[in-house]
């Protein structure tokens, strides 16, 4: 008898749950709409720039490479003139290194350092700066030489520890030595 009644308000609950369902108006659909305008008024147009300096700048106050590292990135890419940051970040290091790429013709390293130290509230403090002449490597392959300025080319440095699954058959070879 219990479990009838059980199944019974099990069904009664999912058939007034599937009834309660109440299709959008036009006010919640003219409320999407505007949320989605905003959303694309907010997003960024990346605007392709051609670096031509290169900042390296030590910084405190990170604490993670994706947040901290996001926040410095949306803040320099909003002023159209970074076209690349990367960071050397490590857990538990007082202070991390910051590498920008940019166009000394529409920002300075000085700007750059000010708007770093007001992100966040001031969380990030510049500490060493220095800045020197960049060359991209598709302004060395137009000219055809290279010439003696420094190309800041990126390096990826992969990790020598690999882990290597064992081989099944060698196993049970193992196992069936014994």
């Amino acid at each position: 008898m219990a479990k009838n009644l059980f199944v019974i308000a099990i069904l009664s609950v999912s058939l007034v749950a599937c009834e309660s369902a109440v299709e959008p108006t036009k006010d919640d659909q003219a409320k999407t709409e505007k949320k989605q305008e905003k959303k694309k008024e907010k997003e960024v147009i990346k605007i392709a720039v051609e670096a031509n300096r290169v900042l390296t700048m030590d910084l405190d106050g990170m604490v993670c490479s994706m947040g901290c590292g996001g926040s410095i990135r949306k803040g320099l890419n909003a002023t159209g003139a970074v076209a690349d940051c990367d960071f050397d970040f490590e857990n538990d290091r007082v202070t991390n290194v910051a590498t920008i790429q940019f166009d000394k013709d529409k920002i300075t390293a000085d700007e750059i350092v000010k708007i770093v130290s007001e992100i966040n509230d001031g969380q990030f403090a510049v500490g060493k700066t220095s800045s020197e002449e960049f060359v991209s490597e598709s302004k060395v392959n137009e000219v055809g030489t290279s010439s003696s300025r420094p190309s800041h080319a990126k390096i990826k440095v992969l990790s020598n520890t690999s882990f290597r699954v064992p081989n099944i058959f060698d196993l049970f070879s193992g196992l069936l030595s014994f």
